[in-house]
């Protein structure tokens, strides 16, 4: 079991976040979305403002663990881990 955690394994979670913010259009989407409430809404505008200053695109709120989706999501990751090992060392005894 040496070896388990592996501080490379957070270059996928950087990678995509860093995709989503600056190829995959976040950024831009975020900046429009400001200056079109900002003109034409200004309750939508005012609710923008207050959803950026209560949430962070990159780290969650403790808050949101009690989230049933966020729940659900992380459920089934533990799943996934679990059924993975189990596989691991079915198939390979000497792991």
């Amino acid at each position: 079991m040496a070896g388990f955690w592996n501080p490379i394994v957070l270059l996928g979670p950087i990678t995509n976040y860093l995709f989503l913010r600056l190829v995959g259009g976040d950024k831009q989407t975020e900046a429009s979305q400001l200056e079109r409430y900002k003109s034409q809404d200004s309750s939508k505008y005012d609710q923008l403002k207050q959803w950026q200053k209560e949430n962070n695109s990159f780290w969650p709120a403790i808050r949101q663990f009690t989230n049933p989706w966020a729940l659900t999501v992380v459920g089934c990751g533990f799943i996934g881990v679990v059924i993975e090992e189990g596989l691991r060392i079915t198939l390979d005894p000497q792991w």
